[in-house]
This record gives structure tokens, C-alpha cells and sequence, in this order.
């Protein structure tokens, strides 16, 4: 993977000699690693997230990164779990679901609970 990363650089000189686009050379570069595969995943593992489940905030840790043919996922466990004992309980959110459940910062989570984007009011009732 590291090789194939390198050929791609060594590759990307080419867009230094087209025409301007009216995009920064950062926009292109990042334009042509995306258009050839490279991907680059929401979070890292053992990062701290936050997860907004039933209307509140839960701090999570990032356990893995998980792509398969059906789904693409991340696997992160409450905080507070490892203090009780129970390794059982986990969530498995997609990677799409960044910036609209889960966050990076505890402070975009709180912004998204009070413009009510994600706040899961709608879950609440259901039995």
C-alpha cells in the first residue's frame, strides 16, 4: 500500500503542468488522490469520539475501522463500560454517520443537540 501510495506521488507532477482550474494546488492534489482510490477514514483507532444515543452524549473510543462488501463501519465502546466490567456492549455506527451521530468533538456534539440535527427525538418513543 505504502508503494502504491508513492507511485501515486510521484504520478500527482503532472498536475502541476495542467492549466489553472481555478482550485488551490491542495484542492487538486487532494482531487487526484481521492480519483485514484486513495481513502482516507473519518477517525483513527483509539481516537475519542462522541456518540449521541437517545438524546444524550456518550463518550466512545474507536476500536476499529471496519470496510466489508455490505457495509462500512466503526466499532467504538462507551468509556464508561470499561469501568463496570462489561466488554460486551459496543456500537457499530456507519461512516456515514460522522458529523450527523458521531463527532470528533464533544463540542460538535453539543452543537448538533441544540440545532436538533441527530438529537434522536424521533427514536425516543419507539418501543
Amino acid at each position: 500500500m505504502r508503494d502504491r501510495l508513492v507511485e501515486l506521488l510521484k504520478n500527482a507532477r503532472s498536475l502541476y503542468a495542467q492549466e489553472d482550474s481555478g482550485k488551490t494546488m491542495y484542492e487538486e492534489f487532494a482531487d487526484y488522490l481521492l480519483a485514484n482510490g486513495v481513502f482516507v477514514p473519518p477517525c483513527k483507532v483509539g481516537q475519542t469520539v462522541y456518540l449521541i444515543k437517545d438524546g444524550f452524549i456518550e463518550r466512545c473510543e474507536v476500536e476499529g475501522i471496519h470496510y466489508t462488501r455490505r457495509s462500512n463501519y466503526v466499532r467504538i465502546r462507551p468509556y464508561h463500560q470499561e469501568y463496570l466490567g462489561n466488554w460486551s456492549v459496543y456500537y457499530k455506527p456507519s461512516i456515514s454517520s460522522f458529523g450527523k451521530t458521531v463527532f470528533l468533538t464533544k463540542e460538535e456534539a453539543e452543537q448538533a443537540l441544540k440545532g436538533g440535527e441527530g438529537d434522536g427525538t424521533e427514536n425516543r418513543n419507539c418501543l
